[in-house]
Parts: structure tokens; sequence; C-alpha cells
């Protein structure tokens, strides 16, 4: 069953739906050379993360590929039901054209980067940063996903940090996009291509939106590498596994794989960005 959350975007309150965490996949190892299949039970069962957990110790550590917030396609479902508990499901991460990407890359990328220690399996699991539908269904994410992200944030960060806590995987994919975000006049904030310019649009945003202005305080609003959508999600990653030694990766959100190749990049960890709420008399 999906849940709902209620959200205020331009003075109106709505409810958007949620999506939750899933393995997509399982990655075969054997004599160094890997093969990536679906789950045996899909399209027709839902593996989620109670069913991983359940049984993972017949599987080798997993591969976590994180994305900021479900879209369109991950709604786009029939007749799915709970693997675990049998009960409907009417959202699945990476649903369609972004979840058949990483099934014709994701294999060879990791393979190619050596990670794996072993022959075995390893389930390949996404999360949704935000489980919430922040775009609300609108095939223009520039219209509400950015706003309604970093509204939510606040409130939902530390449940994506519960999540994070229940697994330990080999290696994390950050694959959050930076955020694009409509201006006031309709245009793209990042058109030009211009990353300096994007990121001075991204903190007008933040104050516009939140009343959030730059601070020398750890906040619930830390970046770290950049500021964008993606330098929110790494603070979290790099808080809850950095310690434990599991790599943690940049690279580009699965939609696009199938235009360009994914690479593997090292987050900077040494630049960080914190921002609170305006103080006013």
């Amino acid at each position: 069953m999906s849940l709902l959350l209620s959200i205020g975007i331009y003075g109106l309150e709505v409810d958007v739906k949620r999506c939750n965490d899933e393995v997509i996949a399982v990655i075969k190892v054997s004599h160094s050379k890997a093969k990536i299949r679906r789950p045996k039970s899909y399209p027709d069962k839902f593996l989620g993360i109670d069913s991983y957990l359940a049984h993972q110790s017949r599987y080798q550590r997993p591969v976590l590929i994180v994305t900021e917030s479900p879209h369109i396609e991950e709604f786009n479902v029939r007749n799915l039901r709970d693997f675990y508990s049998n009960t409907i499901v009417e959202a699945r991460p990476v649903n369609g054209v972004t979840g058949m990407n990483i099934l014709l890359h994701l294999a060879g990328l990791l393979e190619a980067a050596n990670v794996f220690p072993c022959d075995g399996y390893y389930p390949v699991i996404v999360m949704n940063a935000l489980q919430e539908q922040c775009s609300q269904g609108d095939r223009d994410t520039g219209k509400y996903r950015t706003r309604n992200f970093i509204r939510l944030w606040g409130s939902q960060k530390a449940y994506l940090e519960h999540r994070l806590e229940q697994i330990e995987p080999l290696i994390v994919l950050c694959s959050c996009t930076v955020g694009d975000f409509n201006l006031s006049n309709g245009m793209n904030a990042y058109y030009e291509g211009n990353r300096s310019l994007f990121e001075q649009r991204f903190e007008m945003l933040l104050k516009e939106e939140l009343q959030l202005m730059p601070s020398t305080d750890h906040t619930s609003y830390c970046f770290l590498g950049c500021k964008d959508l993606s330098g929110l999600v790494l603070g979290v990653l790099d808080s809850v596994f950095a310690n434990k030694n599991i790599p943690i990766y940049k690279t580009t959100h699965p939609s696009s794989w199938r235009n360009r190749t994914p690479t593997l990049r090292k987050y900077n960890n040494q630049i960080r960005f914190t921002f609170n709420s305006e103080v006013t008399d």
C-alpha cells in the first residue's frame, strides 16, 4: 500500500506518494567475471529491505545505489505484491528505462573497478534518499522536485539514516542529480551549464523556500562537496559509512546511463557547506 505525506507547496497542502527501497537485481561473480540478473520473483514480487534482511546470510554484502526521490515511472506498476508480506505494492524504485540502464551497465562498471573481493551473489539495492514523490507526478521536475526535496529534508533525513544503518553495503553509489529547478521566470536554473551560477541560484532557493542562510554550525542542511541535492545526500552517506571504510562514489543518475557510459568518481569530503534558519528579531 502506498503511503502519503502531506507537504506545503506554494501555500497549498498536497499529498505525495512514497516508494520503498528494493533489491532490484543480483550480481553473480564467478572467476572475477560479473553478470547481473533480476531476482527470480521479478516482476510480480517486490523484494523489499525486510525480505533482504531475512535472507542476507545467503548473499555477499550488497551494492547500494542511492538516488534522490521517485518520479513518474516508479509508480507505473500493476499487480505487484510484496515478497515478504504479500501485500499490494504501488511503486518500485528505478522502474522502467532507469532500471534497464542499471542492468545494462552496472555489472561491467563494478567489474572494471575491481570492487568484488570474491565470487558469490551480490544483491543490488536501490534506495531513494527521500521516498516521497517530490516531483508530484509532473514530468517537468523543475517545477516541484527540488523545492519539495529541501522542504522535506529537515524532517526526513533521520529516516534515511535509519534505513542506511540497517545494511552494510560493499560499495555505495550516490547517483543523485544536482536538483535542477525552474527560476521564477520559468527558465531552467542550470540551463547555461554554468556550475558556479547554478550554485548561486541554489543558495537563493534555500533562502527563498526555507529562509536558510550560510552558517558555521552543523545543521540539518549540510552539503558535502557541492551545493546541490547530491551534496545533501553525500553528507548523510559520509556520516553513516565513511568511518566503516565502506567506499562511497559519485556517479550520474542511471536515467542517463543509456546515452553516456557511467563513471565512478570520488567525492570531495573536505568541502562542506552548512545552512541554518535565518534568525530575525
